[in-house]
């Protein structure tokens, strides 16, 4: 899978050179001409990356987390809301660099880290040095080695080896980065520690045997989250096939442009009775120019001038708009036309079928995201139960419907229907914000003062009189009138 992730990686940070294939490998004496290095160079910079990709990536991460999670952490748990990884990312942080890395490789990983704490020490001591639990998170290709064995009918992880890599500063300007090699074991009893080793497996630091409660794991406290579950096979990246069209779109655009280059700018050539020399002593001088560009001296005999320019070809361009339409067709998110009388559920329909694997991932994501922080909530002697943790899964907008709404408001009024369910549509569409109860409806529309457009006969000038149709004067519809008017 590393060759997959690689190529979706290189086309979400827009890496897109090495796949840009020049025409002309020409080799002289073993060594690439100038003319070939200068000919391959400028066919690489007119490729134009429309990088629809990380387009794709965005639109998906920016669907699921457009609506903020639901979170509730139990009393000692508060500072994993806005502190709760390794690199001080925020809880809704947190959860959308997973989805973004599940949307790329398939695959996020997530370790929780507890401090190390010395055996032996008080209460006392370890309150003061308020050892927190965190999140640890890696990305798939630094998950580079596990094992499982089956117990009680089920595959459990007993061994994992996690990459990390560490910088130490030389100077003011020089630093050196290396590796180093997280090894996570379960022991003869079943019981969960680490160590810390370098390039030549030698261990820094460790064996640690994290503890909770004065007790020790019991398991690994690894997930790994993936695009089709949770478990430590390997699922497809969501956006290799994008990847992989879209650097054969650009190759296109490659050629596509190249050719404009050599081909779509008019040329001039000319002919002449005068002799080659005699063209060229009237041309240093003075050169015959088309526009700005040089006409080309052909030398034959007569007086003549020709354009040659290239005649439309569209092969190339529909080559481009052909692998558009396969990206869009494997759910890329690619700017488009959008036509103002589609039915409502047509869009709906469009967006169900992008967003479905969008769910499954939010779920996975959902489900590894609260086994880590139920394990926080064990080192740091909170209760798990009262955790709550709730990833927004409905993608699609709701909008609401008039003829839906008059006629629920018409059964309302018939009491045909309740409020409340009249409301729950109202909630469902969001026209009530989230967080408004009926109670606080209630409480508003009670406050509220109704308005009435008041009625004032002293300034009708024709008060006391009407006319009819035909101008006459008409006591009994003036009464008639008066007397609605009072009522």
């Amino acid at each position: 899978h590393l060759h997959k992730w690689c190529i979706v990686r290189h086309a979400v940070k827009s890496q897109y050179v090495e796949y840009v294939i020049p025409p002309e490998y020409t080799y002289t004496r073993g060594n690439i001409s100038a003319r070939i290095t200068t000919r391959n160079a400028n066919y690489i910079a007119r490729a134009i990356f429309s990088n629809f990709t990380i387009g794709t990536r965005n639109a998906l991460v920016g669907t699921a987390t457009q609506k903020d999670p639901v979170v509730e952490l139990p009393p000692g748990l508060e500072y994993l809301e806005d502190d709760c990884t390794e690199d001080r990312l925020t809880l809704k942080q947190l959860v959308r660099k997973g989805l973004g890395e599940i949307e790329e490789v398939g695959r996020f990983v997530m370790l929780t880290d507890f401090p190390a704490i010395e055996l032996g020490k008080s209460g006392e001591e370890i309150k003061v040095l308020n050892p927190q639990a965190r999140i640890r998170t890696y990305k798939a290709e630094d998950f580079i080695n596990w094992d499982t064995n089956g117990i009680q009918g089920g595959q459990v992880l007993n061994f994992a080896v996690l990459r990390e890599e560490v910088k130490r500063r030389l100077d003011g300007y020089k630093w050196a980065c290396e590796f180093q090699y997280r090894v996570l074991e379960l022991d003869e009893n079943g019981l969960y520690f680490y160590t810390l080793r370098d390039k030549e497996d030698n261990i820094k630091l460790g064996p640690i045997y994290p503890m909770h409660n004065g007790k020790f794991f019991d398991y690994i406290p690894l997930d790994i989250v993936g695009a089709e579950d949770n478990n430590v096979e390997i699922d497809e990246s969501p956006l290799y096939p994008i990847a992989h069209v879209n650097f054969g779109h650009l190759r296109n655009s490659a050629s596509y442009e190249d050719n404009l280059d050599a081909h779509a700018q008019g040329t001039l050539f000319l002919t002449s009775t005068m002799s080659f020399s005699q063209w060229k002593e009237m041309t240093d001088v003075k050169p015959v120019m088309m526009g700005s560009r040089e006409g080309h001296y052909i030398g034959q005999p007569g007086s003549e001038a020709k354009l040659v320019q290239l005649e439309a070809g569209q092969e190339l361009a529909n080559a481009m708009r052909q692998k558009e339409e396969q990206m869009l067709a494997m759910g890329a998110h690619i700017i488009t036309t959008v036509s103002a009388h589609a039915p409502v559920e047509t869009t709906q329909l469009n967006m169900g079928s992008k967003t479905s694997p969008l769910v499954n991932h939010v779920k996975n994501l959902e489900q590894g995201l609260m086994n880590q922080l139920q394990n926080c909530a064990l080192f740091m002697g909170a209760n798990p139960e009262l955790m709550v943790l709730d990833l927004p899964k409905d993608f699609i907008p709701k909008k609401a419907d008039p003829q839906v709404m008059a006629q629920m408001l018409a059964q309302q009024m018939s009491g045909l229907l309740s409020k409340r369910i009249v409301r729950d549509y109202d909630r469902g569409v969001d026209l009530i914000p989230d967080g408004i109860t009926d109670a606080d409806i209630d409480a508003e529309i009670k406050a509220e003062t109704p308005i009435v457009e008041p009625i004032n006969h002293n300034n009708n000038p024709n008060n006391g009189s009407q006319n009819g149709p035909n101008g006459n004067s008409n006591p009994t519809n003036t009464t008639n009138n008066q007397d609605n008017s009072n009522t």
